[in-house]
């Protein structure tokens, strides 16, 4: 970039010309200066007046970033970190000339041109740690080509990304990268989805399947339809989402920035009271010890270095496949050690299928299944698509249709009152004592979700339904577990035994079933006053209370919209196991931050005073500065290495997020 270009030139020309400089300040240490007499050669009252032309040119050249900077924060009412910069470079300018002119007392022209340089250095270091932090942020959006192939009247035509509308035909040939998200309409071919799933393993697409933007097509040709613009895209919505979720910072962070603005006044105080001390005290040390204090402090590495260290943990949990919604979530997500997961949708697919229909009354199959699917044709539950799934007919209209949370749903269908749900809401609270209930319990214990169908005659039909574990989970358990959680809870609306069977997959101990949205949130609360912090991951509408109530709340793509607006974070695949990878993301970012703050507060708590003091020269003040500067920058860009032995394990991706983010 032009500004990286600039950066380049002027820490050359601040080296070349400062080494001229750094010579003569070698050779009059190493002859002490003063001649027998007293007075100053000629030699070097020449080569102080040839370093006052060499340091004003460095000061005008390479320095003219701080003066600026200083200018500007002064015009817009602020103490800035370029203020105790200038005017510490400007008191030692200022008495060099005097010294230079009088020939007497010492002259600091070799602590300004290193000053001048290494602040350079560590801004320049400063500068690539910001650009790499971009760089991870715009990876998605730079993966994706400028031009695309637009098939049209059997033609191929070379077109810009942008023009391309939905319902385009483009032609992705093998080894190129997919333009957009769209829905294959010719061929079959293999494509790399790591981009976005972090999955490394290639995944099968064919005719009537769903691919994304920036996936690299492996195999053969296809013919992709556009299912929308390139601006409405996964891949853009993502980066919206990650550039949206930077807005939201940890509280240490906001107040680091704020606590650099006024570590500015407290060190212009300081450096008052060291001039007046020293004036008192010994008037030949006052510059000297007020140069170093001035230039001794660095408040960048509080207010810069730090969101290095957020904008590449955004970064990488991007690149997981798991989307931060409010970076703010940060301490709470690397801290926390109770997990808690809704279970149906969060540790199995949420795609429940109709396995076993029973008619049990007059009703034939068709019938029953032409019911319920009327009954759930308003909900977006996963077992209501589940039914809605099995019967591809008209369905009926329903009356007084009423949704009971976490137990069923009930209408009035040509005047026949229904019920459809769990057991022991369709029953009316007769289960147990039904001849059904031995049958229900068998079903139950055999890993099938049933629903009874019920009118006023009695139960008319019995629905199994089976739904498969999310993968990862068994290797997610065991990471979370090393990591440091402690307790794992599984909070559902379903039936005791169903929970069971899947908590005793997973080895918790700890699970509540038959659970609405009210007790859920209850719980929640309970545990968070006895001082607990807690994630919640969960997806549907009646987990959106807990959500947003939990310290950190995590979701899915294909979660229902109020469940995605209450979330911190949103998973973009159908694995679970990127939590214990996102949640050791979140600890090493939180811990390079907090090695950062405590870094720069000490070294300022130890360095300030010793400057006062008198122990730290002008030049060993610019050294200390500049390199806690680059120490800084240097320990936020390790967020960019990846862990060791780090896999991904994912699954398909969604054909578009749908977030509607919003603050809690």
């Amino acid at each position: 970039s032009t500004r990286q270009q600039r950066s380049i030139e002027r820490i050359i020309f601040a080296g070349i010309i400062g080494m001229v400089v750094m010579n003569f300040s070698l050779a009059t240490y190493l002859t002490h200066g003063l001649d027998t007499v007293g007075q100053y050669p000629l030699w070097i009252v020449i080569g102080r007046w040839t370093c006052l032309i060499a340091a004003t040119a460095i000061l005008v050249y390479p320095g003219q970033e701080f003066f600026r900077g200083a200018w500007r924060d002064l015009k817009n009412g602020r103490l800035g970190m370029d203020v105790p910069i200038v005017i510490g470079l400007s008191v030692a300018w200022g008495g060099s000339v005097v010294a230079t002119v009088t020939q007497q007392g010492e002259v600091y022209y070799d602590s300004i041109a290193m000053f001048v340089f290494l602040v350079l250095l560590a801004r320049f270091a400063e500068l690539r740690g910001r650009l790499v932090a971009a760089s991870s942020l715009d990876r998605m959006m730079m993966v994706i080509p400028a031009t695309a192939r637009k098939v049209s009247d059997l033609r191929e035509q070379e077109v810009p990304v942008v023009e391309l509308d939905s319902g385009d035909l483009v032609r992705v040939r093998p080894g190129e990268i997919v333009p957009v998200d769209g829905t294959i309409e010719e061929g079959t071919s293999s494509f790399d989805e790591s981009l976005l799933t972090g999955e490394s393993a290639p995944v099968k697409r064919k005719a009537g399947d769903k691919v994304i933007g920036g996936s690299i097509n492996g195999d053969q040709a296809v013919l992709i339809r556009v299912l929308h613009r390139s601006d409405e895209s996964t891949v853009s919505e993502i980066n919206r989402l990650v550039q949206r979720a930077l807005k939201y910072r940890p509280y240490y962070v906001e107040l680091a920035e704020h606590a650099a603005v006024w570590f500015v006044s407290v060190i212009l105080l300081i450096a008052l009271i060291t001039a007046a001390v020293w004036l008192w005290v010994d008037p030949s040390q006052m510059l000297q010890n007020l140069v170093a204090v001035l230039i001794v402090t660095c408040p960048c590495a509080l207010a810069l270095a730090t969101p290095v260290a957020i904008s590449l943990g955004a970064a990488r949990l991007a690149e997981i496949g798991f989307v931060p919604l409010r970076m703010n979530a940060l301490e709470s997500f690397a801290t926390a050690k109770t997990a808690v997961f809704d279970k149906t949708g969060t540790l199995t697919m949420g795609h429940p299928q109709l396995n076993i229909v029973e008619t049990l009354g007059h009703l034939s199959d068709a019938e029953v299944r032409q019911i319920a699917a009327a009954l759930e044709q308003s909900s977006e539950h996963p077992i209501a698509k589940a039914f809605r799934a099995s019967y591809q007919g008209a369905l009926q209209v329903v009356e007084s249709l009423h949704n009971f949370p976490a137990e069923g749903v009930a209408g009035v269908i040509k005047g026949v009152h229904w019920r459809l749900g769990k057991p022991e809401f369709a029953l009316n609270g007769t289960c147990p004592k039904h001849r059904l209930w031995s049958k229900i319990q068998q079903l139950r214990g055999d890993g099938f979700g049933v629903v009874l169908l019920v009118n006023d005659e009695g139960p008319q039909a019995l629905f199994g339904l089976v739904d498969s574990m999310r993968p990862g989970l068994k290797s997610m358990f065991e990471s979370l577990r090393k990591q440091g959680f402690e307790r794992f809870v599984i909070l559902s609306g379903d039936h005791t035994d169903n929970v069971a069977e899947v908590a005793a997959k997973l080895a918790i101990d700890e699970f509540y079933s038959g659970m609405g949205p009210v007790d859920k949130l209850t719980w929640i609360k309970k545990v968070q006053a006895q001082g607990s912090q807690l994630i919640m991951i969960g997806d549907g509408i009646n987990d959106a209370p807990t959500l947003a109530a939990a310290n950190v709340s995590v979701s899915f793509t294909e979660a229902s919209n109020a469940a995605q607006v209450s979330s911190d974070f949103v998973i973009v695949n159908a694995t679970l196991e990127n939590l214990a990878k996102a949640r050791r993301l979140m600890r090493k970012t939180r811990r390079l931050i907090m090695q950062n703050l405590l870094w720069a507060a000490g070294y300022n708590l130890l360095a300030v005073p010793l400057a006062a003091l008198g122990y730290i020269p002008p030049w060993g003040a610019a050294l200390g500065m500049s390199l806690s500067s680059l120490l800084v920058v240097g320990n936020s860009l390790r967020l960019k290495r990846p862990f060791r032995g780090e896999a991904f394990n994912g699954a398909t991706f969604p054909n578009q997020l749908q977030i509607t983010p919003s603050s809690r």
